[in-house]
């Protein structure tokens, strides 16, 4: 296909690009050298997180991929004409800025490593315009994928890839004539039951393979419908792999060949499903795929003439010196800002310990992960009328958060993340409704009863927390919140609202006292 067909001109090779355009790499480094200084220790927060998460250690490779996508564009970048967008561009880096700063001072590091994707998209946009940054926006775009920011999607799904797995491992075991039951997550053998744990769901590698499969992808199909579907069988391949790998599994410890499943033969059962799937993708490119070259991943771009524009490019550095003193500058900010902490005005351990008829101990709270998360305060009572039902109350208070001093931490969020709203004649929140779910620990099951209170607002949604969190930092300069939980028997003959409905005076006097001891100074 023809140069012509893109509306393209023949143009330069890139190094005559270079050339022309002679301030181009100094700009970039100029803008750079204001951005890395704004955003080290966010990188390295982010080089962290990969470090210590299976899921996204292939955070490493998705820059270098990303800047290996635009030099595969040099060719049409060597054609395009700078025309740099001042304008779009510090309205965007303003947009990043405000996500950098409401991350900073809400403690919430996902904030500001989006905002580094949002900041590079305004670099590009004040140095070279409107027309690079369109030919770059799918490089650019892929960066999404290395922010540790998919924990929402990946627990969503969780639990169906577990019970999916069990599924097929399963059936493939009553195929093969052995003896098993599947129950659940659960699988039985005569010998064994094998729980496939949200950590053998399969998420963690679909992941990554997505994350390969999307530039594979694209550099060797020149339809989105052949991408598409290399993605799509790559990741049912893995899907399918995840349940064989629960069968082989069982099948080896039926027979006697693994006398323990967990340990290094369990590691590499997880990642032979990631293996499998990049098998499979790779084998699909080679039989049908082809290179395509830069103007087909790009088309829709279109570019003018291409005569010498030395002029605009000395004009164009003052835009670089602002916006590198912007970068420069929130560095500093960032640096010498600090929380106010906001300590209770009342101290916790005073909340009092009768309650109409019923009368507290303290006592740890039944539900484990909740204590020990960082909190300022804590105040964990189990309250009793004398007869069969008692109430448990834990309050956890933060009078400031950052990113390892959360009350939406990681703990409390596996531990919760199966509740739901439900309607609350008293409300504790604006919308009428308090969060509720069955909890099981050694055979007994308890309902639960929580919410979250953020510098006095009553919120059910830890997402909400988080987005009242950042903007309380960022109107405040405070970020203190707090988690109230209520637990008590769960009744097996009644539903859940009406369980709730049946506790709501104890909750609401609960409530109501601690409206008093969340006052902060």
């Amino acid at each position: 296909m023809s140069d012509a067909a893109f509306g393209i001109k023949p143009g330069p090779p890139i190094t005559v690009f270079l050339l022309r355009h002679r301030g181009i790499l100094s700009r970039l480094a100029m803008i750079l050298f204001g951005f890395s200084f704004c955003y080290y220790a966010v990188f390295i927060e982010l080089a962290r997180q990969w470090d210590n998460s299976n899921t996204y250690s292939f955070g490493y490779i998705v820059p270098l991929v990303s800047l290996y996508l635009a030099w595969e564009r040099r060719g049409m970048l060597s054609r395009l004409e700078l025309s740099p967008a001042p304008v779009p561009g510090f309205l965007i880096l303003g947009f990043s800025m405000a996500l950098y700063f409401a991350g900073k001072i809400g403690g919430i590091i996902t904030l500001q490593e989006c905002s580094i994707i949002v900041a590079v998209t305004a670099i590009v946009l004040i140095v070279m315009g409107k027309t690079v940054t369109l030919a770059l926006a799918f490089p650019l775009s892929y960066l999404v994928l290395m922010l540790p920011a998919w924990d929402f999607p990946i627990g969503w799904l969780q639990f169906p890839f577990q019970l999916l797995s069990a599924r097929i491992g399963g059936w493939l075991l009553l195929f093969l004539g052995i003896p098993a039951y599947q129950n659940g997550i659960y699988i039985a053998i005569p010998n064994l039951t094998v729980e496939v744990a949200k950590e053998c769901s399969g998420m963690n590698f679909l992941i990554s393979i997505i994350a390969i499969g999307i530039p594979v992808a694209a550099l060797h199909f020149d339809s989105w419908w052949k991408r598409s579907l290399l993605l799509l069988v790559s990741v049912l391949i893995a899907i399918l792999g995840n349940g064989l790998r629960a069968a082989l599994i069982c099948l080896f410890a039926y027979k006697g060949y693994l006398t323990h499943i967990h340990g290094p033969g369990h590691i590499f059962y997880g990642y032979s499903i990631a293996i499998l799937g990049l098998v499979v993708m790779f084998t699909g490119v080679y039989l049908f795929g082809k290179t395509t070259d830069d103007r087909m991943v790009v088309e829709d771009v279109r570019v003018g003439t291409t005569g010498d524009d030395s002029d605009l490019s000395e004009r164009s550095w003052k835009w670089v010196i602002v916006a590198t003193a912007l970068f420069i500058a929130a560095g500093f900010a960032a640096r010498f800002q600090t929380l106010r902490p906001a300590p209770l005005i009342n101290d916790l351990r005073n909340f009092p310990k009768t309650i109409g008829d019923y009368t507290a101990v303290d006592q740890p709270s039944v539900l484990e992960g909740l204590a020990g998360n960082g909190a300022d305060a804590e105040l964990s009572r189990t309250y009793s009328d004398g007869r069969i039902g008692n109430y448990q109350l834990y309050v956890g208070y933060y009078s400031f958060q950052e990113q390892k001093k959360k009350v939406t931490n990681y703990r409390t969020r596996e531990l919760l993340r199966y509740s739901k709203p439900y309607p609350f004649q008293t409300p504790i929140s604006a919308e009428g409704k308090i969060n509720g779910f069955v909890f099981e620990n050694k055979g007994v099951k308890r309902l639960v009863m929580f919410w979250y209170d953020v510098d006095g607002k009553n919120i059910l949604d830890p997402y909400t927390v988080v987005l009242n969190t950042a903007v309380s930092g960022l109107l405040r300069n405070r970020t203190n919140a707090a988690i109230v939980v209520i637990t008590t028997d769960h009744d097996p003959d009644s539903d859940i609202p009406s369980q709730i409905r049946r506790h709501s005076g104890f909750v609401k006097e609960v409530a109501i006292l601690l409206g008093k001891y969340l006052e902060a100074s």
